[in-house]
């Protein structure tokens, strides 16, 4: 069974999860490459300019992916330049004009960070989520780090900052300042 198979069983099922009812998925995404709604390729140099990355997993048919997205669109734009956030979408090959209006729907403006077709290391990293909506951090060099969020959280932008807090933490980086927070703290969610 296909891993979108498994994810499409369980996808609307665990909305909110605890994270430590699960493992993170583990390893490092440094062999990949990947295809954004821009129609571009990527490989792993897009983590190396940022502390943190964030990747939100998520389906075409899963309702609690669907039902965040426009809070997330809001948070990928208030987000620091040195947090970087991306959308990997499951089914999204094939249908990428229907994903791309979705994202532009619920305020994504930059097309590069939302991630359709992939191969490598995201197949990997992939087998090892049980759950959409899932979220991931990687770290500038590609490793998977401990931070992540099952489900669709309450409030997007407080579980996302601690979990943005959280990885920087665990690479004994600075934490985002107050003036950082204070950016996410206008978020509508």
């Amino acid at each position: 069974m296909g891993v979108t198979a498994v994810l499409a069983m369980f996808g609307t099922t665990l909305s909110g999860m605890a994270a430590e009812d699960v493992d993170p998925p583990k390893g490092k995404l440094e062999e990949f490459e990947f295809t954004a709604l821009d129609g571009e390729q990527y490989g792993p140099e897009i983590f190396e300019d940022v502390d943190v990355s964030i990747i939100n997993i998520w389906g075409t048919y899963c309702g609690p992916c669907i039902r965040e997205m426009p809070a997330l669109a809001g948070l990928s734009k208030s987000l620091p330049e040195r947090v970087k956030f991306y959308t990997l979408c499951i089914d999204g090959k094939g249908q990428e004009e229907a994903v791309l209006d979705f994202m532009e729907s619920c305020g994504f403006e930059d097309p590069s960070c939302a991630i359709v077709d992939f191969d490598g290391d995201i197949i990997e990293m992939l087998s090892q989520v049980l759950y959409v909506p899932t979220t991931v951090t990687v770290d500038s060099k590609g490793n998977l780090l401990g931070s992540y969020v099952i489900g669709s959280p309450v409030n997007v932008t407080e579980t996302y900052t601690q979990c943005v807090n959280d990885a920087l933490t665990e690479l004994e980086l600075p934490l985002l300042d107050e003036e950082e927070e204070a950016c996410t703290e206008g978020l509508t969610e």
